[in-house]
């Protein structure tokens, strides 16, 4: 029976210290394997909302939205992580589309979502920016929302820290890109801007 007891004290111990290590070594090297980014090359990322789906009015609200998520990106991250509309073509494109439900059932909580899709590498090679049930968010709350859609378009998951961009649930609070994001964002798409 003692022996029972031991080698169940030592086969937990061990699961214990393998967990440490590979949180360890994860939060090392940033988590560069196991999160998807875009070829550098492929960035700054053009951000362009799908006049066809959207009602002229709708259009201004979302371009504002959109002008001010990259904004606070480059911002924020001190690189150039999306462009204006006015460089088209020098990077990745991220279309803003209507959501449609008879596709997008499962997402029908969301006011937004982010598809990516990757190629054999992992490496981003497609990203949507899907809005569902955004028509009454506020300017701000929608603001935040392409804020948060766009983190996931360059490659960041949820966190759980509530002041996080990253965030799961929006908010009227203040947001801002985790150190540990920011460091990411930084080593994978280029050095600060001096």
């Amino acid at each position: 029976m003692l022996w029972v007891v031991i080698a169940a004290s030592v086969a937990a111990l061990g699961a214990v210290l393998f967990g440490v290590f590979r949180a360890k070594k994860a939060h090392d090297s940033l988590g560069l394997e196991q999160i998807t980014k875009w070829r550098k090359d492929w960035v700054p990322i053009t951000v362009l909302v799908d006049f066809d789906n959207f009602l002229p009015e709708e259009v201004a609200k979302l371009k504002d939205a959109v002008r001010a998520a990259a904004h606070f990106w480059n911002e924020q991250v001190g690189v150039k992580l999306f462009a204006s509309s006015m460089e088209i073509g020098t990077g990745a494109t991220v279309p803003v589309m209507r959501h449609d439900p008879h596709t997008m059932e499962e997402r029908k909580e969301a006011a937004a979502y982010a598809a990516l899709h990757l190629n054999k590498k992992g490496e981003l090679v497609r990203a949507t920016v899907y809005m569902a049930d955004w028509e009454n968010l506020p300017s701000l709350i929608l603001a935040r929302t392409m804020k948060h859609e766009l983190g996931h378009c360059l490659g960041l998951a949820h966190d759980e820290a509530e002041l996080s961009v990253m965030y799961g649930k929006t908010s009227d609070r203040i947001y801002c890109v985790s150190p540990l994001d920011k460091e990411f964002l930084r080593e994978v798409y280029g050095a600060p801007q001096t």
